[in-house]
């Protein structure tokens, strides 16, 4: 068994690999240059308990995690990463359990400004996506 946050973070990157736009190019956790561009990267970001005011034998977390976009502009970047993003959301919010008996609300936080990098002879840019979902585990483990 695994941590339940672990089996969301698979099931975010299931639901983005293949979109129309970036394909396979979708990696977790990427610290080092992105090639195959356009591409998304995923991250994990905090996994917090929260307290919904319910009575019942469980913990109820939130996990955020990020959806990076990275695309080679060869016009207008901001167009080029938003027409990504638009395949992003539709993706995470087709189900927004993202397929998972655990998770009950996949929802988005918002979108940060397009960073764009221009020191190389090739440009990047990159528009990062911030999402959290809703997920319980039992009080004894998180696997379950």
């Amino acid at each position: 068994m695994t941590h339940r946050a672990e089996s969301i973070m698979s099931a975010a990157e299931s639901v983005l690999t293949g979109l129309a736009t970036t394909g396979a190019n979708v990696e977790r956790g990427r610290v080092w240059p992105v090639s195959g561009l356009p591409a998304l990267t995923i991250a994990k970001g905090a996994d917090a308990q929260f307290s919904d005011g319910e009575d019942f034998d469980g913990i109820s977390r939130i996990l955020e995690f990020s959806v990076s976009i990275h695309v080679t502009p060869t016009g207008n970047p901001e167009t080029a990463a938003h027409a990504i993003l638009a395949e992003v959301y539709a993706a995470l919010r087709a189900d927004i359990t993202l397929g998972l008996a655990y998770a009950y609300e996949c929802e988005i936080l918002g979108d940060d400004e397009i960073e764009l990098d221009d020191s190389t002879d090739t440009k990047k840019a990159r528009l990062v996506s911030n999402w959290r979902v809703y997920y319980d585990h039992s009080l004894e483990s998180a696997e379950v």
